[in-house]
């Protein structure tokens, strides 16, 4: 993504990845997949900072069950950030997968689509037009992404999108906008994500869930094997 997002960074410093795609919100500049050396912890948090400070934009530390040190979250919190809130580490085993229903849901192919598939997942999560971008500069026959989504009464009103790395199916940005939620149409959106990582020939998928999500997600088999801890700077707004 950052790769492909104007002006985005992405680094690996001190032993943990940083990317900024250079949107103006924490999910979007974060540092993650932290591997310190002992004694490194304090200059890797330093450094994180002042990789994010210097393009002055809001930024997190994702914490997760691969992270090192064990500790790293207590660290975080003695440098001075303060821990914001925890998402269910989710999975699923593709091969006792039974489908479901897709109709309706399409498939992006063409610019057309891809707007529309836009318009769903901004007005899902209360998302402006900008942040968008991010997400649809992916859209490439090069890149392992796929995007669907659902239309009702001629709007989109749902979207989901699966991208292929590390041997699963990632499920990202599953959300129905507010006037259309429980009617099934986010259970069908994911039932594309998964019917196309099996036809992609993939075992595993994974994401991390909202508390609203979880019900969703475990009536289509997941179940939650870690948690993703977020860790922001003091003061700085969820």
């Amino acid at each position: 993504m950052a790769s492909r997002t104007p002006s985005a960074a992405y680094e690996v410093v001190h032993g943990v990845a940083l990317t900024s795609l250079n949107q103006p919100h924490y999910l979007f500049n974060f540092a993650s997949m932290a591997s310190l050396e002992s004694g490194t912890e304090e200059q890797a948090i330093a450094g994180a900072a002042s990789f994010f400070e210097s393009r002055g934009m809001p930024w997190c530390w994702q914490v997760g069950p691969a992270s090192n040190p064990d500790d790293l979250g207590d660290k975080l919190v003695a440098a001075g950030l303060t821990l914001s809130h925890q998402t269910p580490g989710m999975g699923v085993d593709l091969r006792g997968y039974e489908p479901g229903s897709v109709e309706e849901v399409q498939e992006v192919t063409d610019e057309a689509s891809l707007a529309e598939w836009s318009e769903a997942v901004l007005a899902a999560f209360g998302m402006p037009p900008a942040f968008g971008s991010v997400f649809t500069n992916c859209f490439a026959p090069d890149v392992p992404i796929r995007f669907f989504y659902l239309k009702a009464d001629g709007k989109p009103v749902a979207a989901s999108m699966s991208f292929y790395g590390a041997g699963v199916a990632g499920i990202y940005c599953v959300g129905v906008v507010p006037e259309a939620r429980r009617r099934g149409f986010g259970e069908r959106v994911m039932h594309a994500c998964l019917q196309g990582a099996l036809e992609d020939g993939y075992d595993v998928a994974i994401l991390h869930s909202s508390r609203m999500g979880v019900p969703l997600y475990e009536k289509l088999g997941f179940r939650e094997y870690c948690k993703i801890a977020f860790y922001m700077p003091a003061g700085q707004d969820d």
